[in-house]
């Protein structure tokens, strides 16, 4: 197996591993390839480490063609790069990290790509589980049905943290560093969560992006000024209907259990049925977190399902 050159199989993976791009240099990256078949990234991120002090390994930008012995050839190379690297558990696929290009899609591609989204064929699940993998995490995206009904179900306690000084505005341009801030602290006891530093956090989410979210997004202000969440939303198509998708949702630790997340939800909702929208959708959901456990990830609401691998090496 060889340490590939060139570009990576894929443009957005190529553009997360090129060497200029922001943090790029903060890993250990290697990229291993099986000629023209296949290729994988070999990662080590600084931030990862298991319960005995150990770094744990990640595979992503993986791309192969339609051959398990090819897929394992090139994984098993993937995994004893990182053994050599000091790792004893290896995931994926991430590129980078959960922040950056990360999961497989299992389910719903007929729905159609939103942004975020992995975009793997079907094989790759597959052909990882053919290697030795297994499922450690789950995610969805789901309708969420009768928005009327849900908007109203927020608005006691939405009304509750107006009374205790809370508000909510669109989202700025001028917001990013703030959306740093705050997310950092709202996903550090995340599942494989890595922090990454502003540069990076910035390329993910560019002047444009954060445009195409402002209309839609609404963002918490507490009542020192400061800001105590947000809902990063965008209009999507999603299986031929006109959407609001709904991407990341976040409440600072200092602001939790005082209503921040039900004005947040109640406001999105509004906001989209004031624009006209008949559909709404929440994005890449942890199967097992919060919202799944009040109810946003029934399966007969379900749009895509999603997984990380893991196994040990």
């Amino acid at each position: 197996m060889a340490e590939a050159e060139g570009d990576s199989p894929r443009a957005d993976a190529a553009r997360l591993l090129a060497p200029d791009f922001p943090g790029r240099d903060r890993y250990d990256v290697t990229l291993l390839a099986a000629g023209r078949r296949g290729r994988v990234a070999a990662i080590v991120n600084p931030h990862l480490r298991d319960d005995t002090g150990r770094p744990i390994g990640l595979l992503g930008a993986y791309a192969c063609v339609d051959d398990d012995a090819v897929a394992a050839e090139l994984l098993a190379a993937g995994c004893a790069h990182l053994r050599a690297r000091g790792c004893a558990r290896v995931c994926g696929p991430i590129a980078l990290s959960t922040w950056h290009l990360c999961r497989f899609t299992t389910a719903g591609d007929d729905a159609g790509w939103v942004p975020g989204d992995p975009d793997n064929p079907p094989r790759a699940p597959r052909q990882w589980q053919a290697a030795g993998f297994e499922r450690i995490a789950r995610y969805c995206s789901n309708w969420l049905p009768d928005p009327e009904s849900i908007a109203a179900r927020f608005a006691p306690r939405a009304r509750d943290a107006e009374r205790n000084g809370y508000r909510v505005r669109r989202l700025r341009a001028a917001d990013a560093g703030s959306l740093y801030e705050v997310a950092l602290a709202a996903f550090s006891r995340a599942f494989l969560f890595a922090p990454i530093d502003r540069d990076e956090f910035d390329a993910l989410y560019p002047p444009e992006w954060i445009a195409a979210g402002e209309a839609t997004s609404p963002v918490a202000i507490g009542p020192a000024g400061d800001i105590a969440g947000f809902f990063f939303t965008f209009p999507a198509t999603v299986a031929g209907r006109r959407t609001l998708v709904g991407k990341t949702l976040a409440v600072a630790p200092a602001h939790r259990g005082r209503g921040v997340y039900e004005l947040i939800m109640h406001a999105w909702l509004r906001i989209g049925l004031a624009a006209g929208y008949d559909h709404f959708a929440g994005w890449l959901m942890h199967a097992d977190g919060p919202p799944a456990r009040m109810g946003w990830a029934r399966p007969e609401t379900c749009i895509k399902e999603y997984a990380l691998y893991g196994r040990s090496v």
